[in-house]
């Protein structure tokens, strides 16, 4: 372990029950990250979530020495209880010989973590931007005319919509703004990229 605090000098006298020094392990690292009750859907927490087996894997990212630097996690437990104020709940990831990489993962630095969700059968990641009133995208069938086409949200991840049902895949949607539009009328498609989406 490594010495965080040291309380008393060389020489000095120690009374019973006093806290000498704070140390903390170098053998791992927790770091604990606030959560949403809805989230925790999407991983497996061990004694929190169904399941067996180990927790989902996540990274640690920070930027250390102007470089970004990632360590390997993993989901362990929650911290138990939900925080009264903020309605999140502690989830805590453990990297395992944080300091074995050099710059070390050290304690209190700031990082994002990245957790890897289980993958939802069937789903589509689309531009918020292509998702319309009363959760409606619209597709252009083979014979190039719009469509609306109901579908199924099944979160939000920044600029973007996870659909759970509705679409298949080849199906083209439209992500340019249209003032008038009607279904079944005629369209011109644009072949976008998927990296030019965001």
């Amino acid at each position: 372990g490594r010495v965080s605090q040291e309380n008393v000098g060389v020489g000095q006298f120690v009374s019973p029950g006093q806290i000498l020094a704070t140390l903390y392990s170098i053998e791992a690292a927790e770091v604990v990250v606030p959560l949403e009750d809805r989230d925790t859907f999407w991983f497996h927490i061990p004694g929190f979530t169904p399941g067996h087996g180990p927790g989902a894997a996540a990274k640690v990212i920070a930027q250390v020495t102007g470089r970004t630097i990632t360590w390997a996690g993993r989901v362990v437990r929650t911290e138990g209880q939900v925080d009264p104020k903020t309605r999140m709940l502690p989830v805590v990831i453990k990297v395992e010989r944080p300091f074995a990489m050099r710059p070390p993962l050290a304690i209190g630095l700031f990082v994002t973590v990245s957790i890897h969700g289980n993958i939802l059968p069937g789903s589509s990641l689309i531009p918020r931007s292509a998702l319309h009133q009363n959760n409606t995208v619209w597709i252009v069938d083979q014979n190039g005319r719009l469509r609306f086409q109901k579908v199924k949200v099944a979160r939000f991840q920044g600029a973007r919509a996870l659909i759970s049902m509705g679409l298949k895949t080849g199906d083209r949607i439209v992500i340019s703004p249209i003032e008038v539009v009607t279904d079944g009328m005629a369209v011109r498609t644009v072949i976008v990229e998927e990296h030019n989406l965001s």
